[in-house]
């Protein structure tokens, strides 16, 4: 089958939109068009067409790739559905794999130092940080392991937490059911709580004396 292409339309991320009777077709790149001769007008076979924006899209996907990951990291997941804004899931997939050869993507390694950040810097609990990996679409055993591999006291944590937002000091009843609220939303569980507010809760009540 051999489709007219009517017009071909420049995006601002670069790509192309090939045009035919006012819907678009397929994407391409300039390297496409310079390697294929395709030009507004022309006729196309339909597979040689999806071809070539086959090859389009996964260099762009590359590209793109590239680009993210200068910036930050990302988990294969991540990745691959930032790229699907712009490329198929093909192509989004087939990139993703070419930066996990280059090794630039690393599920595991990306999961022991977000892990070992939302712990340490935002004094998340375990359950807390796994959420957070999974949704990020980390592996749940390699999300289990990440989080195993940190230390973990909640005590400390909860303090810290209470300290730096709270003032360290629980001086009502309502300030108190806040503070549990949040630290729940943290990840903590009640059996952790309770014990960490304990000295909180009497410097509060020794003040009002």
């Amino acid at each position: 089958m051999t489709v007219p292409i009517d017009q071909l339309r420049r995006r601002r991320d670069g790509m192309i939109e090939a045009i035919s009777g006012g819907e678009c077709l397929c994407l391409l790149d300039e390297e496409s068009l310079d390697s294929s001769g395709l030009a507004e007008g022309s006729l196309w076979d339909w597979e040689d067409l999806m071809e070539l924006s086959h090859q389009a899209q996964e260099r762009f996907a590359k590209r793109k790739a590239l680009s993210l990951l200068s910036r930050r990291d990302y988990s294969m997941e991540e990745l691959t559905q930032k790229l699907e804004q712009t490329v198929d899931r093909e192509s989004a997939e087939r990139a993703v794999c070419r930066m996990q050869e280059l090794g630039l993507v690393d599920d595991r390694k990306y999961a022991g130092r977000l892990a070992r950040d939302l712990m340490e810097r935002k004094c998340f609990a375990p359950s807390r940080v796994r959420r957070e990996l999974i949704q990020k679409g980390i592996d749940r055993d390699v999300a289990h392991q990440a989080v195993e591999l940190v230390e973990y006291c909640p005590e400390r944590s909860i303090s810290r937490i209470v300290e730096k937002k709270y003032g360290g000091v629980i001086e009502d009843e309502k300030k108190l059911r806040r503070i549990f609220s949040a630290l729940q939303r943290y990840g903590y569980s009640a059996y952790e709580i309770w014990p960490a507010l304990r000295s909180f809760l009497e410097e509060g009540l020794s003040e009002d004396e």
